[in-house]
C-alpha cells in the first residue's frame, strides 16, 4: 500500500497509537527499576534491580508518533503510576510534548556545549510548564 508519514485515516490512526503505546510501554519497562523479595539468612528484604523512577520531575515525549499523532500525552501520563512493583515516574510528573525536537538537537552538542544544553533545556521546561 501507500506508505506515508502520518497516518490519514482512522485504521491508520488506531495502527499508530497502539503501537506507540506498545513501544511507550516497552521503554519505560526497559528502564524502570522493579521491586523483589529475597530470602536471606536474616529474613526477607527487598531488593531494588535497574533505576528508580519515581523521582522524576519530567517526562517528555519526541518522536512523531508522540508529536505528531493527537494522544501523545495521554500515552505517557499512562506511566505515571508512581512506586509499586516497578519504580514508575509518579503522578505529579510533568508530561512535555517536544514538538519542535529539540531534545534532537540538544543531543547532538551536549557534550560539547553541556552548560548551554543544560540552560536551553531548563528555559524550554519554565516556558513549558510556566
Amino acid at each position: 500500500g501507500d506508505l506515508r508519514a502520518l497516518p490519514r485515516t482512522e485504521r491508520e490512526l488506531a495502527l499508530t497509537r497502539w503501537l506507540a503505546g506498545y513501544a511507550v510501554d516497552t521503554g519505560v519497562r526497559r528502564h524502570a527499576g522493579t521491586v523483589s523479595e529475597v530470602f536471606t539468612p536474616t529474613g526477607r528484604t527487598s531488593v531494588v534491580r535497574g533505576k528508580d523512577l519515581t523521582a522524576v520531575r519530567w517526562i517528555v515525549g519526541t518522536g512523531g508518533a508522540l508529536t505528531r499523532v493527537a494522544g501523545g500525552a495521554q500515552l505517557l501520563r499512562g506511566i505515571r503510576s508512581g512506586a509499586g512493583l516497578a519504580l514508575l515516574p509518579g503522578p505529579d510528573a510533568a508530561v512535555l510534548i517536544d514538538a519542535d525536537y529539540r531534545f534532537s538537537a540538544l543531543g547532538t552538542i551536549a557534550q560539547a556545549y553541556p552548560d548551554e544544553v543544560r540552560a536551553t533545556f531548563a528555559a524550554w521546561v519554565e516556558e513549558t510548564t510556566g
